[in-house]
């Protein structure tokens, strides 16, 4: 079962790290969910011009690209809609999500780092996790954030240049549960 008053309570604590939260589509266009995933396959297609969110990245990014998101630091709360080659209790069709995003001094690694620092800190305190978090830094600079050897979130620094975005991302919480 999704945990909301946990949804609720990482908002919350994101908007006290000057977040600005907002609502978000639940569809967007093909260009916009090619823009972080490619690969077609793993993406829940409505129609030939309809996608339902794979994250919540691709909604802000609709928004950004057609100039709609001041500079700022932004939380949502989301479906995320996957694809995948197994369902189990880390891999699922879908699920309820906090997402984090900045599109200002989205070049600058301290930045990215404060939004993971951050976002151990919401984890911390809403799983009573006794074990650390892991930031890990995968081969294209992005990084995970590990529980007890699980990926929890990943954040990274993203440009697109046909569109002149630069911009943060991370996940803020997921609704599966941390400490078991």
């Amino acid at each position: 079962m999704i945990d909301y008053s946990k949804i609720s309570q990482a908002i919350q604590m994101y908007k006290s790290f000057g977040y600005e939260y907002i609502e978000l589509p639940w569809l967007v266009s093909k260009e916009d969910v090619m823009i972080t995933a490619p690969d077609e396959y793993h993406t829940e297609k409505l129609s030939d011009t309809e996608y339902l969110l794979g994250s919540a990245e691709q909604a802000f990014l609709s928004l950004d690209r057609r100039k709609l998101l001041s500079p700022a630091k932004y939380v949502a709360c989301s479906p995320c809609f996957r694809k995948e080659n197994v369902y189990d209790d880390l891999h699922k069709r879908h699920f309820l999500k906090v997402e984090l995003y900045q599109n200002y001094d989205a070049i600058y690694r301290n930045s990215l780092h404060e939004m993971m620092d951050q976002a151990i800190n919401v984890f911390t305190v809403l799983s009573g996790a006794t074990f650390p978090f892991v930031k890990e830094e995968m081969s294209d600079g992005s990084f995970d954030i590990n529980y007890n050897g699980i990926e929890i979130g990943s954040y990274g620094i993203r440009h697109h240049y046909d569109y002149d975005l630069h911009w943060v991302y991370g996940a803020g919480l997921a609704e599966l549960d941390l400490v078991q």
